[in-house]
């Protein structure tokens, strides 16, 4: 992986998610673990025991499936735990994410 340069830092995190229906979707991540992640879901409609496939900056689609929703935002369960020096590079893009207004 390529080190975060000034643009990445300050954007944050986003995750493309292709829906069943096959549409693509970037969410804002809120919080990010090794077993998954908290999306800000928009207009979108997710619902738990969804299958949708992931991507992260940097990484592959890979299988996922939405946990819970409420509202605003969703859980996303990763089918495989992400390494722990890229976990530790998408927390640091977290950390610099702008704050909502």
């Amino acid at each position: 992986m390529a080190p975060l340069n000034a643009a990445e830092t300050q954007e944050g995190l986003t995750v493309k998610c292709r829906l069943a229906n096959r549409a693509v979707a970037d969410f804002s991540v809120i919080d990010i673990s090794a077993a998954g992640c908290m999306v800000e879901k928009r207009a979108w409609t997710l619902k738990a025991n969804d299958r949708v496939l992931v991507k992260l900056p940097g990484l592959e689609f890979q299988p996922a499936t939405v946990v819970w929703t409420d509202e605003e935002n969703a859980g996303i369960a990763f089918e495989t735990l992400l390494y722990e020096p890229v976990l530790l590079r998408f927390r640091g893009k977290l950390q610099n994410r702008p704050e909502a207004a």
